[in-house]
């Protein structure tokens, strides 16, 4: 007589927050039900992060918050999804006191993506931040030998079938990314500043 393995039942928010929510050594992302735990940032990652942050505060202090790690609650039950972007800028008049955001509360989301997330970050990131409706998505991609390239998603494209908003093409050149948040001038980030 074999046994079959029995299925695994997707995870509620709250399980996977009462599971994960103190994960040490790594970080844990909530795709569809199923736990994704990734290994913490190697210190080049890090410092990308914080290289940005250190760019994009000054620039919209007056009308947004930039963090890094903040949880963002994409879907929720079933198939609950929770994402925890590299680097955020959020409304000023979020509550600090939860532990995750809305994506109407998102104006960027960024994401450093190397070999081992580059289809997380290009394919399904993407998709998921569009279908939430987050207006501006920054990918900052780090395989290159030469120093990092710079891609950003800022133009929401509803599908006329019904299905799932997306972005339109990437603006920029890889060399640079212009960010316009409401509220505040434009910032013009490049790869030189991040290299």
């Amino acid at each position: 007589m074999s046994l079959a393995a029995a299925p695994v039942r997707p995870l509620t928010i709250e399980e996977w927050y009462e599971l994960y929510h103190d994960d040490e050594g790594g970080r844990c992302e909530l795709v569809r039900g199923r736990a994704i735990v990734t290994p913490p940032e190697d210190p080049e990652h890090a410092r990308m992060i914080g290289d940005l942050s250190f760019l994009l505060h000054p620039a919209f202090a007056s009308s947004w918050r930039t963090l890094w790690g903040v949880g963002l609650l994409l879907r929720g039950d079933p198939d609950a999804t929770f994402r925890s972007p590299d680097v955020s800028v959020l409304s000023r008049d979020i509550d600090m006191r939860g532990w995750y955001v809305h994506p109407h509360q998102v104006a960027l989301a960024v994401e450093i993506a190397s070999w081992q997330s580059v289809e997380t970050d290009w394919v399904h990131k993407r998709a998921e931040y569009a279908a939430a409706g987050i207006p501006n998505y920054l990918i900052v991609d780090v395989r290159f030998d030469d120093g990092p390239r710079l891609w950003l998603f800022d133009q929401l494209v509803p599908n006329a079938g019904g299905g799932p908003t997306t972005y339109a093409d990437t603006t920029g050149d890889g060399h640079s990314a212009t960010l316009r948040l409401p509220g505040c001038d434009p910032i013009t980030i490049t790869a030189a500043d991040l290299a």
